[in-house]
């Protein structure tokens, strides 16, 4: 019995990865990527083409299309960064064939500047979705560059309804565990699923907050 309800197990997790992979597949390959565009108001409203240039592929980065870097980017890792940003220079020219044999495709900008971007392979796909599936809060997760010396720490204290929860600071959540009076009464924010952000319709939000409105919510 053992034997067979690992079995079972084994091959339903084995289902949801091979369903999973073919929907990403699907989605990041064979979908055309402009037509997320298509009902986008604020690159609709863009006039430049560079401006929607750095639009598209800053959207498609944080969708996880691509990898995307702009001049500043090829060259804040040189010796001699404002010689690098240089129009010309050597040192931008190392920058763009070091990139170029990493299997970045090079272009520029109207005024001259490079920008570099690199599709990820479809086994990058699957394993990026699959490696930021499942988050956990700690206190090293938010980084405050004005602040250094950030508290952090996970501590017991009374929330605002004076009952009793595991508080954090430098969380993402100030509430790691607390009760409420709405089912299932105690909730946790110590680990999450993240499916990734929706787009366009609902832009920036979370897909797992997103399906989870109430139809007169959306």
């Amino acid at each position: 019995m053992k034997r067979y309800i690992l079995g079972r197990v084994i091959r339903s997790f084995f289902s949801i990865f091979a369903v999973v992979t073919i929907a990403l597949v699907l989605v990041y390959t064979l979908t055309p990527r402009d037509n997320i565009f298509t009902t986008d108001t604020t690159y609709q409203k863009l006039k430049s083409a560079d401006d929607k240039i750095k639009y598209k592929y800053n959207t498609w980065e944080s969708l996880g299309y691509l990898r995307f870097e702009e001049q500043k980017d090829l060259c804040a890792s040189t010796s001699d960064y404002d010689a690098c940003m240089v129009s010309g220079s050597d040192l931008l020219k190392e920058q763009v064939k070091k990139y170029e044999s990493d299997g970045y495709t090079i272009n520029t900008y109207s005024d001259g500047k490079y920008y570099a971007y690199k599709d990820y392979s479809v086994p990058e796909l699957v394993l990026n979705w699959f490696g930021r599936l499942i988050e956990v809060d700690h206190p090293w997760r938010m980084y405050d560059g004005h602040n250094e010396n950030m508290e952090r720490k996970v501590y017991i204290e009374n929330d605002y309804n004076g009952l009793p929860a595991i508080k954090c600071a430098g969380c993402e959540h100030k509430y790691l565990v607390y009760m409420d009076g709405s089912f299932p009464f105690i909730h946790q924010n110590i680990v999450g699923l993240n499916f990734g952000i929706s787009y366009p319709t609902f832009s920036g939000v979370d897909v797992t907050a997103v399906i989870t409105q109430t139809q007169g919510n959306a």
